[in-house]
C-alpha cells in the first residue's frame, strides 16, 4: 500500500491505514486496508463512525496492490477490486480480481467476477453508477503508458468492461454531486378524459432537475 493510496488512519491504536470506504444502508462504515496492514495483509473492516475505532469483518486474501470498494444497492453485496495490471493485458492476470462480498455472512467466500473486455489496470476507487448495474473505475496510469492520467473505465456487475474515456489526472477518488437522490414524476392534472370526438387538454409535468421525460401518444 503506498503512502498516496492511504485515505485515513484509524484512531484504536492499531495503526491501521485505510485505502477505500463504503456505507450500508444498515449504517455500517466498512473500510478496506491493503498489504501494509499490520494484523492483516488485506482486510475488511467495519468502523465505528464515533470513535473510529475498527472491527475486522475478514480477510481478503484476493488480488495484491491496491484495495477498492464500493457497495451496490442492487444485489446488497460490496464490491472489491484489487490487484495491478500494469501490463494491461486481456484478461488481466490471475492476482487482479473484481470480487463481491456478503456483507451478511463474513464467513460466506468472496465470489469472483470473470472481467471482460477492453484491458483495465488497478483501480485507484470504485463507484456504484446509482440506478444502474455498473460501476466507475479510474484505473492507475504506470510509469510508460501513453495516457498522462487515469482511464475511466465502466464496469458491469457482471464483469464487462467498457472504456469511457481519458483524464488529465490520476484520480484517487469519485462522488456524485449533488447525490443522485433518482427521478420521481407527478402530473397535474393525474388524467384527463374525452368522448368520441376527442379534445384537447394539459398536462403539467413535474421532475427534478435532470430527470427527462418524454410525452407520447397511443391513439391510433
Amino acid at each position: 500500500l503506498e503512502f498516496r493510496r492511504v485515505l485515513f488512519r484509524s484512531d484504536n491504536g492499531t495503526g491501521l491505514a485505510f485505502s477505500d470506504l463504503a456505507a450500508a444502508p444498515d449504517g455500517r462504515l466498512f473500510a478496506t486496508a491493503g498489504d501494509a496492514d499490520p494484523l492483516f495483509q488485506a482486510a475488511l473492516y467495519t468502523l465505528n463512525k464515533s470513535t473510529g475505532a475498527a472491527t475486522l469483518f475478514r480477510r481478503l486474501g484476493n488480488g495484491d496492490d491496491g484495495e477498492s470498494i464500493a457497495y451496490n444497492p442492487n444485489d446488497g453485496k460490496l464490491y472489491h477490486a484489487s490487484g495491478q495490471n500494469e501490463n494491461r493485458l486481456a484478461p488481466p492476470p490471475l492476482n487482479f480480481v473484481f470480487e463481491k462480498i456478503d456483507i451478511s455472512d463474513p464467513n460466506r467466500p468472496p465470489e469472483n467476477i470473470q472481467l471482460s473486455g477492453p484491458a483495465i489496470d488497478e483501480a485507484t476507487t470504485i463507484l456504484h453508477i446509482p440506478g444502474t448495474e455498473n460501476f466507475l473505475w479510474p484505473d492507475l496510469n504506470f510509469a510508460g503508458h501513453a495516457t498522462t492520467g487515469s482511464r475511466l473505465m465502466r464496469v458491469t456487475q457482471t464483469g464487462q468492461v467498457a472504456l469511457l474515456g481519458l483524464m488529465d489526472h490520476v484520480a484517487m477518488g469519485l462522488a456524485f454531486y449533488p447525490p443522485a437522490a433518482g427521478c420521481s414524476y407527478s402530473l397535474t392534472p393525474v388524467g384527463q378524459t374525452f368522448g368520441p370526438a376527442g379534445g384537447t387538454g394539459t398536462l403539467a409535468v413535474t421532475a427534478p432537475t435532470g430527470c427527462a421525460w418524454t410525452a407520447r401518444s397511443n391513439a391510433s
